[in-house]
């Protein structure tokens, strides 16, 4: 089973953690020719003899579609208008991330920084900056569940803020060397984990979206 390293850095966690049938016309049955009469006297009418049908073949059965990685749990059909909000701020923060790890051609930056704000921004763009030094990428999908998003408070200067957690699985997900496709090995003070719990303080901006200002994981079977 793959697995990935998790650094616990400023939060940041994980190496971040119809078919058609066609007849052919020859295949198709000729007419019998009309019968001349010789004399008047009638010619009883010769039996046709009958084409048989061919069986009907059989269409394949579809081949059932692999199941697809679910990476973010369904939304809560009774969540509230602020936390989808929230949701859909935290699921496109962990989007970026993931993209840029895998992609080492994005050279623009600037997405992961609309997904995060003060040292979490920082945090996020060293991570991807190391992984491209050590010529690593990301392979295969983490999965995210047990989403919680607890109710927005607000701070003394009045910003809205807002506790997220969530356990992060790696299991189908590795961290790899590009140039070898092997599995990179866990830093120092690393280890390979299967699990983490992961909680995020996030905050709104004034064009009402949440940004993710904090990030702190703990390793933890979920």
């Amino acid at each position: 089973m793959p697995r990935t390293s998790v650094p616990i850095l400023t939060g940041i966690c994980t190496s971040l953690v119809l078919t058609a049938c066609a007849t052919s016309a020859a295949s198709q049955p000729t007419a019998s020719p009309t019968p001349t009469a010789t004399s008047p006297t009638a010619i009883a009418p010769t039996t046709p003899t009958p084409t048989p049908t061919p069986a009907p073949t059989p269409s394949p059965s579809p081949s059932p579609s692999p199941t697809a990685w679910q990476s973010f749990p369904p939304a809560d059909p009774t969540e509230t208008k602020n936390q989808a909000a929230i949701r859909e701020g935290w699921e496109d923060h962990e989007r970026q991330i993931d993209r840029f790890a895998k992609d080492p051609s994005l050279k623009d930056l600037t997405p992961l920084t609309l997904t995060t704000t003060g040292q979490t921004t920082t945090a996020v763009v060293r991570y991807i900056g190391q992984l491209r030094d050590d010529g690593q990428v990301r392979q295969g999908d983490m999965a995210f569940r047990d989403l919680q998003v607890g109710q927005p408070g607000t701070t003394s200067d009045g910003t809205r803020v807002v506790e997220v957690s969530a356990c992060s699985d790696f299991s189908n997900m590795v961290t790899i060397v590009a140039s070898t496709g092997q599995r990179a090995d866990a830093s120092e003070g690393e280890e390979w984990v299967d699990t983490i719990r992961v909680s995020y303080t996030m905050v709104e901006q004034p064009n009402g979206e949440w940004v993710v200002s904090e990030r702190r994981g703990e390793r933890e079977t979920c």
